[in-house]
């Protein structure tokens, strides 16, 4: 019954010590694109991150918004037609 005991708590010590390298820092990517010689928005143009290869599209004042990003450096893309 003791080294039951012993596996059960060296488990939950690893599970304890694992959690931290598991757990990463997240935040958000936002912005607005805009032509400020002609006080106007992109609206629909398409923003990705390069390395994560997400898209979003943004709104009709310009604004974009990715959530639940990991902390780290970025490249964004942005498209406009």
């Amino acid at each position: 019954m003791k080294m039951v005991k012993n596996k059960i708590a060296l488990a939950c010590l690893v599970g304890f010590i694992s959690y931290p390298l598991l757990a990463q820092e997240q935040g958000s990517v936002q912005g607005q694109l805009s032509n400020k010689s002609q006080n106007s928005y992109f609206s629909g143009a398409q923003i990705q991150i390069k390395e994560l290869g997400i898209t979003t599209t943004s709104k009709r004042n310009g604004t974009f918004r990715f959530n639940n990003v990991p902390e780290g450096q970025y490249t964004l893309i942005v498209q406009y037609l």
